[in-house]
C-alpha cells in the first residue's frame, strides 16, 4: 500500500496544538514560497519534499501506459500547477522517471 501520497505536512513535530497553528504555517508556507525558515517553529515540509515523497510513492507505477492516483491538491499541484483546481477535481498529468519539480509558482 502507497502511503506516501498523504496531503502536506504542517507541522514536522506532529503534535499539532490548534487550527491557528495550522493555518499560520500554512501561510508561511506561500510567504516563504514552499520553503520552511530553519527557525520557524513547528518545521513544516517544504513543497520540494511534497514532490519528492509523491514521486517516489509514484515511480514503481511508471512502466504503465496510464495509472489513477487519489491525493490532495497540495499534492497534484506540485505535479501540474492548477490554481482553481476543483473540489474532486482530475488533473491529468503526463510523467516519466526524468519528471522533474517545477518550483513554487505564485499566482
Amino acid at each position: 500500500m502507497v502511503t506516501e501520497l498523504h496531503e502536506w505536512v504542517p507541522d514536522l513535530t506532529y503534535h499539532y496544538s490548534d487550527v491557528e497553528v495550522v493555518n499560520r504555517t500554512a501561510k508561511a508556507l506561500t510567504v516563504n514560497k514552499g520553503e520552511c525558515p530553519d527557525d520557524f517553529n513547528p518545521p513544516y515540509e517544504t513543497l520540494a519534499s511534497v514532490f519528492e515523497r509523491a514521486m517516489n510513492a509514484l515511480k514503481p507505477y511508471l512502466h504503465h501506459e496510464k495509472i489513477i492516483v487519489v491525493c490532495h491538491g497540495i499534492v497534484m499541484r506540485q505535479f501540474k500547477f492548477v490554481l482553481d483546481l476543483d473540489y474532486c477535481g482530475v488533473l491529468e498529468v503526463d510523467m516519466d522517471e526524468a519528471f522533474e519539480w517545477g518550483g513554487f509558482v505564485e499566482n
